[in-house]
């Protein structure tokens, strides 16, 4: 699997598979027992990233050409897991974090390293802001992994030759700001 969040005893796997990519694990069992599978319609890509929260499960896919990569799927009933809402991207999705009824998430878009999105109506989310964590400088990095505290992001990006991995973002006004940032280096 690519990526696991947990809430009480069970375990929600974004899988690295086109075929099942929500799996949910019981892990009151030893060993830990698989209850269901949710298999994503269409041709979409594999489970990348996801995010539990309140009986919903934030599901983040690799983009596979057509079909949405963010799905929100009911899992009030881990034994039945039903989307109830998707959004397309247009590019992988590599991390979700949600605030409040807000979705951030960091892509491998280079012109788009983070998406937000309002999941307040969660049937139909829709786009709040596209952004560019280095303006003026699209075409390099991708959206890696992100860190919100209060209306702070920290973004890391993949490797930039020319420009800074990691960015420190004010979001207290609606509007990004880039703060601060940092060039990793190739290391």
């Amino acid at each position: 699997f690519n990526a696991v969040a947990v809430d009480g005893h069970y375990a929600y796997l974004a899988t690295n598979s086109g075929m099942n990519q929500l799996q949910i694990l019981d892990l009151s069992t030893t060993p830990a027992t698989l209850v269901s599978t949710k298999q994503i319609g269409g041709t979409p890509g594999v489970g990348n990233a996801i995010y539990y929260r309140n009986g919903y499960a934030y599901l983040g896919l690799t983009h596979n050409g057509s079909g949405a990569e963010f799905y929100i799927i009911d899992v009030h009933n881990p034994f039945s897991p039903g989307i109830i809402g998707s959004y397309i991207i247009g590019s992988s999705i590599d991390s979700v974090y949600i605030r409040d009824n807000t979705v951030y998430l960091t892509t491998n878009d280079n012109t788009q390293d983070m998406v937000t999105l309002d999941i307040s109506n969660p049937s139909t989310p829709s786009l709040k802001i596209a952004y560019n964590a280095t303006p003026g400088q699209s075409g390099f990095g991708y959206g890696r992994s992100e860190y919100l505290v209060g209306d702070t992001w920290y973004l890391g990006r993949t490797y930039i030759s020319n420009a800074p991995e990691f960015s420190v973002i004010d979001d207290s006004t609606g509007t990004p700001t880039v703060t601060a940032t940092k060039d990793i280096g190739p290391n």
